[in-house]
């Protein structure tokens, strides 16, 4: 078949291939989130008339027919960490059918000295099961390439492409060493993310019994604080005792909050999750008292995180007030509207415990 009469083909069902493209990357979001695999971004797009003229151009001869141009409908997946392009191909490998003749993974066959990042391409149509849903009937034929790579492998491919250069043969002998050396600090630090995300999830996973057995070599950060609101007995404690103010909202804590709390462990000397335990069982009436008051006050159901908080607010209002305003000014994100009305609901909340405790 000619050039022109491939076009035509192309011409007469390009939305069809517009619609198709459209169809997979839903199916691919909708299976990402079935398997909760946080991708940093699945995008799609079908080749342009004038792209698909100049394919065709540089292989004279090769297609007899537009369903022999396999990529015209294209999908590319980048991932956050190295390691999840393996667990994505496997969920394409399960979910579509592979044409196993025109996929290929780059990344085994790159050359030992070649430099920069090449990616995994699947050259993918529906299965059966699939082509028999209304939503896709239209699509028996129908093909789709699915790139997929890592954040850093597509950063690469973006700026060699940017600088022109496909090969080391290609790049100027007195470059060719910087290329090398960028590319393999490239893959060194992919690596380095996936092992550690492992570690970060193996430290996760042991905080919680050191919060239980020996709380005071457990060092204050986002996870052991996390962990604490999760297992301490004092907050435990406190919980039973304001159940009814918490009990319809299940977060235990948002990001604002544990920013929140890392800073003012820091202002107020708190170095490790016993210290944390220590202030939050001295504070214990009091913080009953006041997150009770101030719930009044602001007439809202708070999450259980928000009681170390409200522990940092009691402490501070208990010098005085203006030391609850210069720990709010600690923290940038949260702006003055904010600040204002926090000191003003907090400094009446503690007046009523305050008037409670004189009664």
């Amino acid at each position: 078949m000619s050039a022109d009469a491939i076009l035509s083909e192309y011409d007469n069902s390009s939305l069809d291939f517009d619609l198709f493209t459209t169809k997979i990357k839903g199916l691919i979001d909708a299976i990402l989130a079935e398997e909760k695999l946080q991708v940093h971004s699945v995008a799609c797009r079908t080749k342009t008339k004038e792209s698909l003229a100049g394919k065709i151009a540089k292989e004279i001869g090769k297609y007899n027919s537009l369903r022999e141009i396999t990529d015209v409908s294209g999908i590319r997946i980048i991932t956050y960490f190295e390691d999840d392009v393996d667990r994505i191909a496997e969920i394409i490998e399960r979910e579509f059918v592979i044409d196993a003749e025109n996929s290929v993974d780059k990344r085994k066959t790159m050359d030992p000295d070649r430099f920069g990042y090449t990616s995994l391409h699947y050259v993918v149509s529906l299965s059966s099961s699939r082509k028999n849903l209304i939503e896709y009937k239209r699509f028996p034929e129908f093909k789709a390439e699915i790139q997929v790579r890592s954040i850093l492998q597509h950063a690469w491919a973006e700026i060699e492409h940017d600088l022109g250069y496909k090969s080391k043969e290609a790049v100027p002998k007195q470059i060719r060493r910087r290329f090398s050396r960028a590319a393999g600090l490239l893959e060194l630090v992919d690596n380095e993310f996936v092992t550690i995300r492992a570690e970060l999830r193996d430290y996760a996973e042991k905080i919680e019994e050191g919060i239980k057995t020996d709380p005071k070599s457990v060092e204050i950060d986002k996870d052991s604080i996390s962990a604490f609101i999760k297992e301490s007995p004092t907050v435990a404690a406190i919980k039973q005792d304001i159940i009814d103010l918490i009990d319809q909202n299940k977060e235990p804590i948002t990001e604002h909050q544990l920013l929140f709390i890392l800073g003012s462990c820091s202002q107020f000397g708190i170095l490790t999750i016993d210290d944390l335990e220590s202030a939050m069982l001295s504070q214990k009436n009091d913080l009953v008292r006041f997150f009770k008051a101030i719930t009044r006050e602001k007439g809202f159901f708070p999450n259980l995180g928000i009681t170390v908080v409200y522990m940092f607010y009691v402490m501070s209002l208990k010098k005085d007030g203006a030391h609850l305003n210069e720990l709010l000014l600690t923290f940038d994100f949260i702006p003055e509207r904010i600040r204002n009305s926090i000191e003003d609901v907090a400094s009446k909340a503690w007046n009523t415990v305050k008037n409670q405790k004189k009664s």
